[in-house]
């Protein structure tokens, strides 16, 4: 009879496993909301994710349209509106909890696509995971993105932005400037423990400061002028992006683009 025991565990095994497939994605909610911007002409977002997937990008007719989708009910965002004196403030939050644990299983994820109707300053906090942010069509003033651990992927739109300070956690992170810029841009990029990579136009002035990073810092098609990287167009362009990247730990990589 002993020789027979491993074969009938085996078969249990099968059975349970066929049964209850603990690998199975688990069951998730799909909720949409919409904010109107009511009588706001300007209006901050804030956006505060402690853990699992970010997706921002422009096209709504609102003020915003959102889709959140996550396997816990008590993982349910909390989407709060204020208006007043013209002025609009949009937060959307992870739920007051202490922490949000993802299993491979679970799903947390965010969709928010804001309008451009009105100007917007943007700041976004994001934990753990990656991030998608692409704001090239917004009609955004400025923008203050912090990123914990995961990949960021970033566009920032050339029309309308003048300020952003960037701080990466642990992971890659690509900023995407190029374009046609409408006005000088300040920006401050706090690099981490990973690649960061800056598209950055070339028909546009373009000074990128460097200081206290421990990677190389590819550089091609620019210059280093006053401890700086410059590109040809710095010396003459009516329009210039003045960016400082401070503290990177991976390489860094200045890409100029047509």
């Amino acid at each position: 009879m002993w020789r027979e025991k491993p074969i009938l565990l085996l078969a249990l095994a099968l059975v349970t496993s066929a049964c209850f497939p603990w690998d199975r994605e688990a069951p998730a909610t799909t909720i949409t909301r919409t904010v109107e911007r009511g009588d706001a002409d300007s209006a901050s977002v804030q956006v505060r994710m402690g853990a699992g997937r970010l997706d921002v990008s422009g096209g709504a007719n609102t003020l915003l349209d959102a889709e959140f989708i996550y396997s816990n009910e008590r993982w349910k965002p909390e989407v709060l509106y204020e208006g007043r004196s013209g002025r609009g403030t949009l937060t959307v939050q992870q739920p007051s909890i202490k922490e949000i644990e993802l299993s491979t299983r679970e799903r947390y994820e965010w969709k928010l696509r804001p309008g451009n109707q009105v100007p917007l300053d943007m700041n976004v906090a994001m934990g753990v995971g990656d991030s998608t942010l692409h704001l090239r069509d917004l009609n955004l003033k400025t923008l203050d993105v912090k990123s914990g651990a995961g990949n960021l992927t970033c566009d920032a739109p050339p029309q309308s932005l003048t300020r952003l300070t960037l701080t990466a956690g642990a992971g890659n992170a690509s900023l995407d400037l190029s374009g046609a810029w409408q006005n000088n841009l300040d920006a401050t990029i706090r690099g981490g423990v990973g690649k960061l990579t800056l598209r950055l136009p070339r028909q546009t002035g373009v000074r990128v400061k460097v200081v206290g990073a421990l990677g190389k810092v590819n550089a091609n098609g620019f210059r280093i002028q006053d401890d700086a990287y410059v590109n040809d167009a710095y010396a003459t362009s009516a329009i210039r992006l003045r960016i400082l990247v401070a503290a990177a730990v991976g390489a860094v990589d200045l890409l100029l683009t047509p």
